[in-house]
């Protein structure tokens, strides 16, 4: 548990201190659009039909209603002998007796005479009209047999009802740490702005990277939100509204939504996020093979991950590691497959990366690296796994976690630029005005190479929505750029690297290595600036590491020493920043 709170210190996983809320003057505005019902029978004839078909019966009611009226003294107090109670006999005989109450029975006796000529008189040209109209429908319905496919039951013709027509001053598009941080950031900046915040998910705004956490069983579901009270978005004016963008207008400044509705804007800030991305490989729809990406996966994995049971997991990439201490910490028997030759390759060199691997199988683990998934298929009840290096294995649950890819699809068309994700500049404003983009979809300003990259990282995620959301509001707010930065926990063997942790062409690098005790360090330098680094099995000076690169300190004398010894950096750190 304390590791967990030391990666999210590190990685600003979970819940930020929130701004005060708020309250906006003016709600958000939102249009109902009517809804079209397609009935059996016209509007115009379906009143005159029921009141010609009662016709009938209100004559009867009113005769028989006359003759009890009418009736004799004698033949009521028969009836009330027959009916009522003793006091209740008395009563109504008193009442009969009245010549009121006689006065009144005459009045009600005639009302219903008259109405019964009146119903007469309009009823007849209205059965007719309804008859005449219901001819070829009968007919219609005639032709049709009870085998028809095309039959419908009754109330089947009700068209599908449709979303609502929304507009706000500020539109959010995706409910992660990115939209979260944006809408709070525009309700202090704006207090009677409107604002709608579109989340493709029915559960509150929560961070994916807490998920396996949820899994381990070190917090519930409720731990992954990223605001803890209930009344939060309420609170602040925040309209959450759960839906997905199908399409984007920019000339017409408006979405067309999953649910059938539609959302106006007047600035717009895209915070999609990432989706997983699913290899070419057969099988990969059968039963229990899943992402681990969302809370609704997170529940699936749950149910097959139990003690004993046999995992296959497909990738061994940061988020692959994440999800694999996640498992292996439920007691399963747990299979490794990565691509590259190394495990989390886009973070760890080769030393480090293999290093982790050993470090998996001696936790019981089986790790295959420069192998791929081939082919799935159903095995009695289990999952066949064949591998592309001539092995296969049996699983219980195949966990998907072969990386991500920015949710732009939707934009299409949009003249919105696209690479890797949504180009922004340095206020993280796209090539349309007005539109923005923050978090994993976000291509923008890259810190250390002075380039544009995705950082598909929380607090590059966090950062980026305050920033965007300051600039909607009209403040000029600069991004400087974001740090390639991870921080990992691979089954207790934490593993960190920062900026430019491969090296810089015409820079050095410096490394240490205790591998008996799983302890590695390396040192990237350009000039005499540290620009990169990457940890194994040491946590202490990963804070030091982040300040020494993102100051740009020049360290002097003390690059040489580091040359030698890359494990004094707190004293190189110490005497540069005091």
């Amino acid at each position: 548990m304390g590791m967990f709170k030391f990666i999210k210190k590190i990685l600003g996983i979970g819940e930020t201190e929130p701004p005060k809320p708020t309250p906006a003057a003016a709600p958000e505005k939102t249009i109902s659009t009517p809804q079209p019902v397609t009935a059996a029978v016209p509007k115009q004839t379906a009143p005159a039909v029921k009141k010609a078909a009662a016709a009938p019966q209100k004559v009867a009611a009113a005769k028989k209603a006359a003759a009890k009226k009418t009736a004799k003294p004698a033949a009521k107090k028969a009836a009330a002998k027959k009916t009522a109670k003793p006091a209740a006999k008395k009563a109504a005989a008193k009442k009969a007796a009245k010549p009121a109450a006689k006065k009144a029975a005459a009045k009600k006796a005639a009302k219903p005479v008259a109405k019964k000529a009146a119903a007469k008189k309009s009823a007849k040209p209205a059965a007719k009209k309804a008859a005449a109209a219901a001819k070829p429908r009968v007919a219609a319905a005639a032709k049709k047999t009870p085998a028809a496919k095309t039959a419908k039951p009754a109330g089947a013709a009700r068209k599908p009802a449709k979303g609502k027509s929304l507009k706000a001053d500020y539109v959010i598009v995706g409910a992660g740490p990115a939209g979260v941080a944006a809408c709070e950031t525009l309700r202090e900046q704006d207090a009677k702005a409107s604002i709608i915040l579109l989340s493709g998910e029915t559960e509150p705004p929560y961070s994916r990277m807490a998920i396996p956490y949820v899994l381990t069983g070190m917090i519930e579901e409720p731990g992954t939100y990223l605001r803890k009270q209930d009344d939060h978005y309420k609170a602040m004016s925040i309209n959450v509204h759960h839906a997905s963008v199908d399409k984007l207008d920019t000339a017409k400044k408006i979405m067309q939504l999953s649910d059938g509705g539609s959302c106006a804007y007047g600035k717009l800030l895209i915070a999609t996020g990432a989706s997983p991305v699913k290899p070419p490989v057969k099988g990969l729809d059968l039963p229990g093979v899943h992402h681990c990406w969302t809370l609704e996966d997170a529940r699936a994995i749950a149910q097959h991950a139990s003690q004993g049971s046999r995992v296959v997991l497909m990738g061994a990439g940061f988020i692959g590691c994440i999800i694999l201490e996640a498992i292996a910490a439920r007691g399963t028997k747990l299979t490794v497959v990565e691509a590259e030759d190394r495990m989390v390759p886009r973070m760890m060199n080769d030393t480090a990366g293999n290093l982790i691997k050993k470090w998996c199988q001696e936790k019981g683990m089986t790790v295959h690296t420069s192998t791929r998934v081939s082919k799935l298929s159903k095995d009695g009840d289990a999952i066949k796994v064949e591998m592309d290096n001539g092995k296969s294995t049996q699983a219980d649950l195949v966990v998907v976690a072969t990386g991500v890819r920015a949710n732009t699809s939707f934009l299409k068309g949009s003249k919105i630029k696209l690479n890797e994700g949504i180009v922004v500049d340095d206020r993280l404003e796209s090539s349309v005005a007005g539109v923005y983009a923050a978090g994993d979809c976000a291509e923008g300003p890259d810190f250390s190479t002075g380039g544009w990259s995705v950082h598909a990282i929380q607090p590059t995620a966090t950062e980026h929505g305050r920033i965007a959301a300051l600039n909607m509001a009209g403040r000029d707010a600069r991004y400087k750029g974001s740090l390639n930065m991870n921080v990992l926990d691979t089954a207790g063997l934490i593993s960190s690297s920062f900026g430019e942790w491969q090296g810089v062409k015409g820079g050095q690098t410096a490394e240490t290595l205790d591998g008996d005790r799983y302890r590695y360090t390396q040192l990237a330098f350009d000039g005499d600036r540290l620009v990169g680094a990457l940890t194994l099995g040491r946590t202490e000076n990963i804070g030091i590491l982040r300040g020494l690169i993102q100051s740009r300190t020049d360290l002097g004398v003390w690059k040489d020493r580091l040359m030698e010894d890359p494990n004094r950096i707190t004293e190189a750190y110490i005497a540069n920043t005091h």
